[in-house]
């Protein structure tokens, strides 16, 4: 599998300025359907990994494992 990054302790602060900025851009292009960004952030995701030499294999790996991540938030 493709070397994890380390952490850094910057990480989860920019997490939530990445995703303050998408919850901004989505609120200020209302005329897209809210379902359609689901598109647009699985492209980003994907051509994310791929651009960092992921295979698709190791893409699939990675994500089985964040699922368990948000599993904890989603029951919560």
């Amino acid at each position: 599998m493709k070397e994890i990054r380390p952490e850094k302790d910057s990480d989860q602060d920019n997490i939530e300025k990445a995703f303050q900025l998408i919850k901004v851009c989505m609120q200020e292009h209302q005329d897209i359907e809210p379902s359609l960004w689901c598109g647009a952030v699985w492209s980003v995701l994907v051509d994310g990994y791929r651009n960092c030499g992921f295979s698709y294999k190791e893409f699939c790996d990675e994500w089985d494992r964040i699922k368990e991540h948000y599993k904890k938030e989603w029951d919560e």
